[in-house]
């Protein structure tokens, strides 16, 4: 819904305050749903940028506002959830340096794939067991990191000749980087 009334808030002069709003609203009620929502900024700029080529300055109003209340948000979040927060980064890649940790999430990218392509097995939780903790960089670490990088790559590629396919890659890994353990540590393995 967010993306449909930023795309209405993009094309239209009269209205533009109503749809502001409107925008908001969604976000709001999509960040107390669930967290995830506060991409929500990185995926209205993916779809402007596939739409239109470009992030225009007509919709500088609208990236603030996301921006101001997802800051907002996570603020809120902090402040409430603080002390469950910091401890609840999963066990297996725990007291990892940013290096070990990407050793240790690049051969699950596999499994992520796996799963996204062939979901035959699925399991409500992943656990220390199912995903090894791996400290060093690994041939697998490899093989996930080029796999990964390479769907990026050719997302990123054929954005002008198929743009909605693009929009589904991109948007699932921009909504998958906060729980990847990729980017930082979390507690979703």
């Amino acid at each position: 819904g967010l993306i449909l009334v930023a795309r209405g808030y993009r094309r239209a002069d009269p209205g533009r305050a109503r749809r502001l709003t409107g925008a908001v609203i969604i976000l709001v009620a999509a960040l107390f749903t669930k967290e995830h929502a506060v991409v929500a900024v990185a995926l209205l700029a993916l779809d402007e940028w596939l739409c239109d080529g470009r992030v225009a300055r007509r919709s500088v109003p609208l990236y603030v506002a996301v921006l101001l209340v997802s800051v907002g948000w996570l603020f809120l979040f902090r402040a409430i959830a603080a002390e469950y927060v910091d401890v609840a980064i999963a066990a297996t890649v725990r007291d990892l340096d940013p290096m070990q940790r990407l050793s240790t999430m690049m051969p699950a990218q596999l499994e992520v794939i796996r799963l996204l392509t062939w979901p035959f097995t699925l399991a409500a939780d992943y656990n220390p067991l199912v995903i090894p903790r791996r400290p060093d960089w690994s041939i697998p670490a490899t093989i996930g990191a080029v796999t990964t990088l390479s769907i990026v790559a050719l997302s990123i590629l054929g954005a002008r000749r198929v743009p909605a396919v693009a929009f589904g890659v991109l948007a699932g890994v921009i909504t998958y980087a906060p729980t990847s353990n990729i980017v930082f540590p979390s507690g979703i393995m």
